[in-house]
């Protein structure tokens, strides 16, 4: 899926389907209580999702790099991958959905809005 820039995007939540919750038998259903900004509040996150480390390659195009760096990549990294034209925003993300790349998501926004307002300046 191609995420569209907007407010409110969190990082840990672009990959929530990246690691699923299995229910066991016996266990309650997780509640999810209002994040403050549009994503997971942070108790909410996994120990994974805490401790996952982020890489952004700015300007995917059709996601070749970025695909095959998401498949090398360790467990606990997560790629984004940021395009300003659309076509080839949904061009990567197919070709990550299509390679089963789960520790990968696209954005289709420009890259000096996506570095103002979503990527914090310490990382």
């Amino acid at each position: 899926r191609v995420l569209r820039a907007g407010a409110g995007l969190d990082l840990a939540a672009l990959f929530e389907e990246a690691t699923p919750h299995k229910q066991r038998k016996g266990e309650r259903k997780r509640s999810r209580a209002a994040p403050s900004e549009g994503g997971l509040a942070p108790e909410q996150r996994t120990a994974e999702q805490r401790t996952a480390e982020y890489r952004l390659e700015i300007g995917c195009g059709g996601g070749e790099w970025v695909a095959a760096q998401a498949e090398a990549a360790p467990s606990h990294v997560r790629w984004l991958a940021l395009e300003l034209r659309r076509d080839r925003a949904h061009a990567t993300a197919a070709k990550l959905a299509l390679a089963g790349r789960r520790n990968a998501a696209t954005l289709s926004a420009s890259a000096s809005d996506a570095l103002e307002r979503w990527i914090p300046p310490e990382s």
